[in-house]
């Protein structure tokens, strides 16, 4: 027999003994001392727990109820479905008396305290869409005629990554400060979008956008122009969420591609606007120029960096938060000095941090002048 059923029966039984003790005591010698009678009381209700622990100890030794409190324990302790349950003002008390136990600190919530930066700056990101694989390639040269002023081709591309049921609401492309605006011209751009083959060849996509292509091309020559922008500052943005045949599509590749002039020694940024895991950013410019670059935001061991003549390329491999990345300013070199005069150093150059770069896009470096007062980044 089952031991369950086997303790259960002798349970069941042994409760059952007690009762008919007290019973029959109760009844044969007709007690009326408060205490005896207070000890059958006793009896009484301690033969009854037998007995209802017995019963359940029979149930438990059937198969059927078995697996069925084994499963609701398991689901509720191994797998937490409870916590489906709280709200988030309650998981967000959980978490914080869980750091409190796991550092042994009761104050870490206190006010200003690192723990409520993270609840109000950096914990949405946790549940955010991302990019993944971003690569940024930049080429950079003179204008016909001019050396005060460069003619800039970027071509920026991604994957973007869902979480949980939607990626990354927008493609942008970016810059709002209105000195830095008035100084860069945007000529054309364009983004494409391709639907990964898993996506595409499925049945049910098939099925449901059966005259989608997998690759299309949005133009700002287009008519309608897809891509206008009419809020403050300069640049494009496609707006992902319109087009139901993307929206929570992972693994959707986008590929960017911009052309515009600039001032020859006006810095760039490049900061992230979403979460993002690995990037490569190539910078390839006129070779009597040189690069002074500024990384924010990167842990220092884990980027490679390349620097020679004409070309400055970086890679990261780990994540990026929104409004980090790096910055980069193209200054003249120095001028050749001869014997015995005083060489002069490299021309003074204040790279904008972190703090002070302007609403770019995640995939986009931007030029922010130093001198000029940042503006706040739009909503991204």
């Amino acid at each position: 027999m089952d031991k369950f059923k086997r303790d259960g029966f002798g349970l069941v039984l042994l409760g059952l003994l007690v009762i008919l003790l007290e019973l029959w005591g109760g009844e044969r010698f007709q007690i009326s001392d408060h205490y005896a009678l207070a000890g059958l009381k006793l009896a009484e209700e301690v033969g009854i727990a037998l007995f209802l622990i017995g019963s359940v100890e029979i149930l438990l030794g059937f198969p059927d109820w078995r697996d069925y409190f084994e499963k609701r324990i398991e689901r509720i302790i191994v797998d937490k479905a409870y916590l489906k349950k709280l709200s988030h003002e309650q998981l967000i008390v959980l978490q914080t008396d869980t750091l409190k136990a796991f550092f042994k600190i009761d104050d870490i919530d206190r006010k200003d305290s690192f723990l409520r930066f993270f609840h109000s700056r950096s914990h949405g990101n946790i549940g955010s869409p991302y990019r993944e694989d971003v690569n940024d390639l930049i080429n950079i040269s003179y204008s016909v005629g001019r050396t005060d002023q460069v003619e800039v081709e970027e071509t920026i591309s991604y994957r973007c990554r869902k979480v949980g049921e939607r990626i990354q609401d927008e493609v942008k492309w970016l810059e709002t400060g209105k000195a830095q605006s008035k100084q860069l011209k945007l000529l054309d751009c364009q983004v494409e979008i391709r639907l990964p083959d898993e996506t595409f060849l499925g049945s049910n996509f098939k099925k449901q956008y059966p005259h989608i292509k997998q690759h299309r091309i949005f133009k700002s020559t287009d008519t309608p122009n897809r891509l206008l922008y009419r809020g403050d500052g300069i640049g494009f943005v496609l707006p992902l969420k319109e087009y139901p045949e993307y929206t929570g599509v992972d693994d959707l590749h986008v590929r960017t591609h911009i052309h515009y002039t600039m001032a020859t020694h006006m810095p760039f940024t490049w900061t992230m606007s979403h979460p993002t895991k690995s990037i490569t950013g190539t910078v390839t410019y006129p070779k009597d120029l040189e690069l002074v670059a500024n990384l924010f935001g990167m842990t220092e061991q884990e980027v490679d960096q390349e620097d020679r003549p004409g070309v400055y390329q970086v890679a990261y491999n780990s994540w990026l938060l929104p409004d980090t990345g790096f910055a980069h300013q193209l200054i003249s070199k120095p001028a050749t000095v001869a014997v015995g005069t005083t060489p002069q150093g490299h021309p003074s150059v204040q790279v904008a941090p972190a703090s002070g770069v302007p609403g770019a896009a995640a995939q986009t470096p931007v030029p922010n002048p130093p001198v000029v007062a940042a503006t706040e980044p739009p909503d991204s």
